[in-house]
């Protein structure tokens, strides 16, 4: 079994606070049997640090590996904390 992450993305921004916040967004492949699973893994990096959530994508969002980065790619440009992460993943699968 390959567990690779194969996209990380980060989003930066000033809070009211005047601190500055940033989200990691990981594309995490789990590759076994020439067959791949997707899932995201997000944080708070920072003075805000937090721990890792692991969230699966549904199969329906991520056949493959473009539309697994599709997903990945809206989650950090909406600015999806990792406390919300799974229910919106839910909300995407339908």
């Amino acid at each position: 079994m390959r567990i690779v992450e194969i996209w990380v993305l980060h989003n930066r921004w000033e809070s009211e606070d005047r601190n500055w916040i940033q989200y990691r967004y990981a594309l995490v492949e789990y590759a076994e049997n020439g067959k791949s699973e997707y899932a995201i893994r997000c944080s708070v990096e920072g003075k805000h640090a937090s721990e890792d959530v692991l969230c699966w994508l549904h199969p329906r969002l991520a056949e493959n590996e473009t539309d697994a980065y599709e997903v990945l790619y809206r989650l950090a440009c909406r600015q999806i904390s990792p406390v919300h992460l799974e229910d919106v993943l839910a909300d995407l699968a339908g």
